[in-house]
């Protein structure tokens, strides 16, 4: 599973960027005595490509970025929920599924 875009980064335009969510991470607030509510969340990395080829051809990521998003334990996989958060952000709108 993957998105594909045209993406502006460092002054070029990737226009087959390849995004993937490289790990998801969900944190069940039970930092201290009393489990916080606000402190669950699921937190993703996302590597974006300059293309599928080059994520292949194990190339550097053009970017790295971090999102954190709320996640349903007991609905979907939670790497299919970060893909549908993603698709909600601005900067993900228009995105395909790769």
């Amino acid at each position: 599973m993957a998105l594909k875009q045209s993406v502006e980064a460092y002054g070029t335009t990737f226009s087959e960027a390849y995004i993937l969510v490289n790990t998801v991470t969900y944190n069940k607030g039970l930092g201290g005595p009393i489990a916080y509510e606000a402190a669950k969340k699921t937190s993703m990395s996302v590597l974006t490509y300059a293309s599928k080829e080059a994520r292949d051809n194990k190339a550097d990521p053009i970017l790295d970025q971090s999102f954190s998003f709320d996640t349903d334990m007991s609905g979907e996989s939670a790497v299919n929920q970060a893909y549908a958060y993603l698709k909600t952000l601005d900067e993900f709108q228009g995105a395909e599924d790769a």
